[in-house]
């Protein structure tokens, strides 16, 4: 009872999820060891460290070399199709703050960090977005999968139920057949006794009046 209480409180939380638009923002902020823009995009209600996992193999599917110190990843002449051919250099982070997850990304393009702020580069908006969306719509899927076991614990749960009650009520069923039963054989046995009751009394007369013949037998 208590993991499908878990369960629906999931599916709950991802519901709210669903209804909220992904956007990618641009603020200034410290990384690649000093205050660059960079570009974000928040997810709420997931895990840091499934979110660092999917990010990690995320960045690593394009051209270049990925390394990380401490918190921060760093992808060494990448290059992204959907920002352009020219070489990057990208540092990213990815952190918590209660139930949201904060990926932010700063790129360095010929010693100049860009943005899509002024609609520049509109790649480096949509390669954030696209990673935060396919994270969303991962998560929306375990909610509605964990959903349909909650559903199905529940309609097992009301099946076994109706067979209870299906069975208790067969009982109930045969048990009044046999109590009628048991009645009219108490009702038959009550004319039987009251006869047996009768034929006992006539008996000891018979056999008293034979005792007494016996005594006189001469």
């Amino acid at each position: 009872m208590k993991r499908n209480l878990l369960l629906l409180l999931f599916c709950s939380c991802m519901i709210q999820l669903q209804a909220q638009k992904t956007v990618v923002r641009t603020e200034e902020m410290v990384i690649g060891g000093s205050v660059h823009p960079s570009s974000l995009v928040v997810i709420d209600n997931a895990d840091l460290e499934s979110v660092e996992k999917k990010w990690n193999s995320y960045i690593k599917k394009n051209k270049g070399k990925v390394s990380r110190s401490k918190d921060e990843f760093f992808h060494d002449n990448a290059i992204i199709k959907s920002i352009g051919p020219d070489t990057l250099d990208i540092y990213s982070v990815v952190k918590s703050s209660g139930t949201a997850v904060t990926i932010a990304m700063a790129v360095n393009k010929n010693n100049e960090f860009i943005t899509n702020k002024s609609g520049t580069y509109p790649g480096l908006e949509a390669f954030l977005y696209e990673f935060a969306v396919d994270i969303k719509k991962e998560m929306a899927s375990d909610a509605v999968e964990a959903a349909a076991k909650v559903l199905e614990a529940k309609e097992k749960a009301h099946e076994r139920l109706l067979e209870t009650n299906k069975k208790l009520a067969e009982d109930n069923a045969e048990m009044k057949s046999k109590i009628a039963d048991n009645d009219r054989t108490i009702s038959d046995n009550e004319g039987l006794i009251e006869k047996a009751k009768s034929e006992i009394s006539v008996q000891k007369e018979l056999l008293e009046s034979l005792e007494k013949k016996l005594k006189t037998v001469e």
